[in-house]
């Protein structure tokens, strides 16, 4: 019995020893201005995280603050284990992977770009699919709710 604890303690402390790793692995960000989106996902096979997020500066300049929640997200996806070299694989998780990484953003950026990202989407600006975001206001909506419930939100009330 003792030894099997053993085992499961050890287990344990290697698997948070892995996610503490984990956590410490950054993407890469690159400006590109010759990038037709605001920001998109690439694979890189030297990047510890199998990705790059490339943006416009241009545009983002334009977009301002929301900018930055786009790149928020695009960190929380591929934290989420978003591959854009497999993304046929993740096509029928692809509107969970999506919410998912909206909730972090929402959570996790300042409340300053959380309002921002979601007044970019209140203009009506979708993504690449209304099948994937749904529509725009609606994605407002449902980032102004996660950013209520971890009081991270400094917009009107109740969202919109």
């Amino acid at each position: 019995m003792l030894k099997l604890m053993y085992i499961f303690l050890l287990s344990a402390f290697a698997g948070l020893s892995g996610l503490a790793a984990f956590a410490q692995l950054q993407t890469t960000e690159i400006a590109d201005p010759e990038l037709r989106k605001i920001i998109q996902v690439f694979p890189d096979v030297t990047s510890p995280t199998g990705a790059v997020i490339v943006y416009n500066p241009s545009m983002c300049r334009q977009i301002g603050m929301a900018c930055e929640f786009l790149q928020m997200h695009e960190h929380g996806r591929i934290k989420l284990g978003y591959q854009p070299a497999k993304a046929g694989a993740l096509a029928q998780n692809l509107e969970f992977l999506e919410l998912e990484a909206d909730k972090l953003a929402a959570t996790n950026a300042s409340p300053r770009v959380v309002l921002a990202g979601w007044q970019f989407f209140r203009t009506g600006y979708a993504g690449l699919s209304f099948k994937t975001y749904e529509q725009p206001l609606l994605r407002a909506k449902r980032i102004c709710e996660f950013a209520q419930q971890v009081g991270n939100w400094i917009g009107p009330i109740p969202c919109e």
